[in-house]
């Protein structure tokens, strides 16, 4: 991140932080909005201290990371009330990302209405600044409705997980090709392995119906991935020795410059 950071020197420093921020608070300010439970202060500091560790490892100056979860959330909306503005630019983004959360909705007539919900989810300050319309009524009401009735569900009705142990988005080890795999369907099958049950189970079957790339299509990474290597095709054998050399340098740093390895156990 940092390698493909660098290959980009118009990106402010502020601009920088902020996005820190968003990955800081975000998460947990839809958890708190939509979930069958809130986070509590313990997650919040634990938010804050993972990305505070992130943060000085981009190469961010220790001293401008806000210092507290609250400090975050302030921090992010000083930022976006001052700098946060309709642009052209936005708008692409903006596009391309409700495209991948209406990935799996069949049809233009259901992608339309499944759109309003998107921009009902969105405060008003971030429809501004991405130029999405105001959502119809009809999807501001129903909103909190649908997720409201998730909530009580998921509190009071839903079984346990048979499966206590955390979920898994990428493969913790290596496959014997000494790469990275992604285990489930998201969107696009990138670097999902082609076993049977992603090709033929649910979701492949629901591709094929669809239209839609399944595991094993030929261009989305089907071999998997080296961690090195991840980002836009133009740099995919750029600067691996370089990326190897300071992840080795990221290693050696510990809590707040104090000890080395992960800062967390």
């Amino acid at each position: 991140m940092n390698f493909l950071h660098r290959a980009h020197p118009d990106i402010r420093a502020e601009d920088m932080l902020y996005t820190l921020l968003l990955f800081a608070t975000q998460p947990i300010e839809f958890i708190n909005r939509c979930e069958w439970r809130g986070v509590t202060e313990l997650e919040e500091a634990a938010s804050w201290r993972f990305w505070f560790e992130v943060g000085r490892r981009m190469g961010i100056p220790e001293e401008t990371i806000p210092g507290s979860y609250k400090d975050m959330v302030e921090a992010y909306h000083a930022y976006e009330e001052q700098h946060m503005c309709p642009a052209e630019s936005n708008e692409f983004v903006g596009r391309q990302t409700v495209k991948l959360l209406l990935y799996w909705v069949p049809g233009e007539t259901a992608k339309r209405t499944a759109r309003q919900l998107v921009y009902a989810v969105c405060n008003p300050r971030l429809r501004r600044g991405m130029g999405f319309p105001e959502p119809a009524a009809w999807a501001v009401w129903l909103l909190p409705a649908l997720l409201g009735a998730r909530r009580f569900f998921l509190r009071h009705l839903a079984l346990p997980r048979r499966d206590a142990s955390r979920q898994r988005n990428v493969s913790d080890r290596p496959a014997e090709n000494g790469r990275y795999f992604v285990p489930k369907y998201d969107n696009q099958p990138w670097y999902v392995p082609a076993t049977f049950g992603n090709r033929w189970g649910l979701w492949g079957v629901v591709s094929r119906i669809l239209g839609l790339p399944v595991a094993g299509t030929e261009g989305y990474g089907e071999d998997g991935y080296e961690i090195g290597t991840v980002g836009p095709t133009a740099f995919k054998k750029v600067g691996v020795q370089t990326v190897r050399r300071e992840a080795e340098e990221i290693m050696k740093m510990g809590s707040g410059g104090v000890g080395a390895g992960c800062p967390f156990g």
